[in-house]
């Protein structure tokens, strides 16, 4: 070993017989002392140097593993004369960091977590999963390399790490066995570097958390204010003295409990050592007449929302209090405005119900009693002067609801808020009132303390809906009334069409066969205009019922395309557009026949020259669209927008009773479909309908 160093050490001849004459044991002392007991800067690194000369290597250094086990960094280093250093390599190779990761060299990480030795002759010969470690040590110029794991108390902390640049080593036991020796010494320097990133990283965050919390202190717009065990102010932020309008000289020291804006009972809790809760509306007047402290507000009133923490020791006693204090003042105005707007362009007033005094008051400010109830009186309207008084104002059938459904719950503290309609006795007759309740203070038990309530009269609402509900009533007496007659009507009318057909077939004169036919005929009519009502009513009643099936869309528009061939008009002709390919549709197939019949129908009346169209398509993937278009006589603008209302008649000396197309209309819309027209006088109408193409 020493013959090989002598023949590869270029350090000159006097200092290498110095060296040649150290054991090991004075190798590892040397190296030793200059560890633990120089005073040098320089201390570590010349110690990497030793080993520079003890190993006769080109590089040796110190690789540190930071505390999340992801990285190794290189702080200390000792290099021969003319070889670049793993730092400067690191350097120019990554431009933004002096480390490695796990991510660029997992297989190194790897080893080092195994606690393995990585001994390399010819890093040639490297496993090839370690191919981004071994492109990197070529990188650098590396022919062989030794690596040996530093460890603290079991736990891996770096590796110290010799190089030879010049020519490939082959590493004997021996050498292996003497880093490891060095690396006991270094484990503890990469021990004491990691305390050091540790405790620097631990100053860093603990110096960011501090100006980070100054800056939360000093910008939020939230008056802080800090309170010795005593309640005597020792600390405020800029948002609490401009929430003040004071300074620090002329605020500092004053007693929380001194505050004469702040109530006896939020005192109260606040002595006790409870979180407090308070909304107050702060008087500047108050506060200068106490000589409290020193303001120059403008404004008489704010608008303040505050908790009070209570700060306390691991014992539980108190020994400051932190009071939270928010300026929603211009939320209160806007709030107020809005409020005052909606009642006053409103049938509405405010009133409140104070729990402790038992005293409902009318805030009548915001609002013209004459406009709430009709009329204005000498003596103002009253909703009750208690809590008792207001409840037996109201109807005794609303009472008990109104009372179990909201009040109870709301005064027991079981619910914050609710809403009802109810009437009540005012003026000497009953009104409907839809109130709102919210509560929003509280006692210290959680209990309702104020209750504010905003309430509306809405009688003129009410008595519509129930003129609504009598007017629904009245309909649907009407519709089975009409259902009933239909089908009244329908018994004999079969009768005679049946009995005129009978005739028609069993007479021999002309005359008598034009006679029953003609009687047929507008027998026929009168049968379908039955058929229709009938239908329209169990639509509107919502009878009517679905029978869906799938069906194949072609033969069912041919079949009803000839039906009508021998109804066609002379000189009018008749055309089915059909697709090449099958198209299926999931539809209850009566009533889009009937559907596609009205359309057909409306157009043979209407036209008496060119030709009527029914065709069908694709659209997209998921709708089906009927088209059924015509060159007849066309739809006036002004008919458009009524042309699906019931019993409505573009022409009103046109037979029918106009309820087709409304029929039409409801049966798409039950379908989940859409129908629409196009059309202008002297040129025709287009009528289509889409159908969503849904399967069973």
């Amino acid at each position: 070993m020493m013959e090989y160093r002598k023949k590869y050490n270029p350090i000159s001849n006097k200092y290498f017989k110095e060296k040649e004459e150290k054991t090991a044991w004075e190798w590892h002392s040397h190296v030793f002392d200059l560890l633990f007991y120089s005073k040098e800067d320089s201390a570590i690194t010349d110690a990497l140097s030793e080993l520079l000369t003890c190993f006769g290597v080109d590089r040796a250094y110190l690789g540190l593993i930071h505390t999340d086990g992801t990285q190794i960094s290189f702080k200390y280093e000792a290099t021969a004369e003319g070889v670049r250093g793993i730092i400067e390599f690191l350097d120019q190779r990554f431009l933004t960091h002096l480390h490695l990761t796990e991510k660029e060299l997992p297989w190194l990480f790897s080893q080092l977590r195994a606690k393995e030795d990585i001994v390399m002759h010819n890093i040639e010969r490297i496993p090839i999963d370690a191919i981004n470690c071994r492109n990197m040590i070529k990188d650098n110029n590396v022919c062989s390399l030794l690596f040996v794991p530093t460890d603290s108390r079991g736990v891996i902390n770096g590796f110290l790490g010799i190089e030879s640049v010049n020519e490939h080593r082959e590493w004997t036991p021996e050498e292996v066995e003497q880093l490891h020796i060095f690396a006991k010494c270094f484990s503890y320097i990469a021990d004491q570097e990691i305390l050091k990133e540790e405790a620097n990283i631990l100053a860093m965050q603990t110096t960011r958390n501090d100006l980070l919390l100054q800056m939360v202190v000093e910008n939020i717009p939230v008056g802080i204010e800090i309170y010795d065990e005593k309640g005597y102010l020792i600390e405020i932020n800029p948002a609490g003295l401009d929430i003040l309008v004071t300074t620090r000289e002329d605020v500092l020291g004053v007693n929380l409990f001194e505050n004469p804006t702040i109530s006896d009972e939020v005192k109260a809790l606040i002595r006790n050592g409870e979180y407090a809760y308070f909304e107050n509306k702060y008087d500047f007047g108050q506060i200068s007449d106490s000589h409290y402290f020193q303001s120059s507000a403008q404004q008489k009133y704010k608008s303040l929302v505050g908790k009070n923490v209570p700060l306390k020791d691991a014992n539980g006693d108190v020994f400051g209090y932190l009071q939270l204090v928010y300026d929603n003042t211009e939320e209160y105005i806007e709030h107020y405005e809005k409020m005052r707007l909606a009642v006053d362009t409103g049938k509405s007033f405010i009133w409140e119900y104070d729990v402790k005094a038992d005293k409902v008051t009318i805030d009548y400010s915001l609002s013209d009693e004459s406009l709430i109830w009709g009329e204005k009186s000498e003596e103002r309207p009253k909703i009750g002067q208690s809590y008792k008084n207001h409840l037996q104002r109201i109807h005794p059938e609303d009472t008990k609801r109104v009372f179990d459904e909201g009040v109870l719950p709301l005064l027991q503290g079981q619910i914050s808020e609710f809403s009802a309609t109810y009437r009540q006795w005012v003026h000497n007759q009953y009104f409907w009132l839809t109130t709102n309740f919210h509560v929003y203070k509280y006692d210290s038990e959680g209990l309702p303390l104020h209750v504010m309530c905003y309430s509306t009269n809405v009688t003129e609402q009410r008595e519509m809906e129930l003129e609504l509900l009598r007017t629904r009533e009245v309909g649907k007496l009407k519709s089975a009334f009409i259902e009933n007659m239909s089908h009244e009507i329908r018994t004999p009318l079969n009768a005679i069409v049946g009995l005129s057909c009978f005739l028609a077939d069993a007479s021999d004169s002309e005359q008598n066969r034009e006679l029953t036919d003609c009687i047929r005929s507008n027998s026929d009519q009168l049968l379908r205009i039955v058929d229709k009502m009938l239908y329209y009513t169990q639509l509107e009643a919502g009878t009517a019922e679905f029978d869906f099936k799938t069906i194949e869309v072609k033969p069912f528009c041919k079949r009803i395309m000839e039906k009508y061939l021998p109804k066609m008009p002379a000189g009018v002709k008749l055309v089915f557009k059909e697709l090449p390919h099958s198209v299926s549709l999931y539809t209850d197939p009566m009533m889009l026949k009937q559907v596609i019949s009205q359309l057909v129908e409306n157009s043979i009346n209407f036209t008496r020259e060119g030709s009527i169209t029914l065709a069908y398509e694709t659209v997209g993937n998921d709708t089906l669209r009927f088209t059924v278009a015509d060159t007849g006589i066309g739809i006036a603008d002004a008919d458009m927008e009524t042309l699906f209302y019931p019993f409505y008649k573009a022409e009103a000396f046109h037979k029918g009773i106009g309820l087709g197309l409304s029929i039409c209309k409801w049966i798409i819309d039950a379908f989940g479909g859409e129908i629409r027209v196009e059309s202008a006088l002297g040129e025709g109408s287009i009528f289509q309908f889409d159908l969503p193409l849904r399967k069973k």
